[in-house]
């Protein structure tokens, strides 16, 4: 259910399946050899192997010049252009996604790759603070 859509459902999604993945638990299951069917131990759980933190970081561009990071709707609707970066922890280009809207410079391209890898390792972080955070309140 979304509560409130303003701008950036794909950065939101992605940024809550991460946490959600980097969350899950899984419990330990064994196979009877006597009925050959799964038993499944509850008591005995464990985290998930997340091995890529990819973070979604939207872009809108203004007059090929102003770019700004986590747009509203508002300023989507108003941008020349839009951009959607997706980045791992090890600073590499997952995909880039510009839908039309007007051509920008390679250095304008490059900067929006920079502030994408830049709040992957933010959002990386906050993401691993929630969850150490819940794991040591229980």
């Amino acid at each position: 259910m979304c509560l409130d859509y303003d701008g950036n459902l794909l950065d939101a999604c992605i940024i809550t399946l991460l946490a959600a993945l980097k969350n899950a638990q899984l419990p330990k299951v064994t196979i009877n050899k006597e009925t050959d069917l799964p038993e499944v131990d509850m008591q005995h759980k464990r985290h998930l192997q997340i091995n890529k933190h990819p973070v979604a970081s939207s872009f809108a561009v203004f007059d090929d010049e102003v770019i700004i990071v986590d747009p509203t709707t508002e300023e989507e609707s108003l941008a020349t252009a839009l951009i959607t970066a997706v980045t791992d922890e090890d600073n590499q280009l997952c995909t880039f996604h510009k839908p039309g809207g007007s051509s920008l410079l390679a250095e304008k391209l490059q900067d929006c790759v920079s502030r994408a890898v830049t709040r992957n390792r933010e959002i990386n972080k906050l993401i691993d603070k929630v969850t150490e955070s819940k794991r040591s309140s229980k």
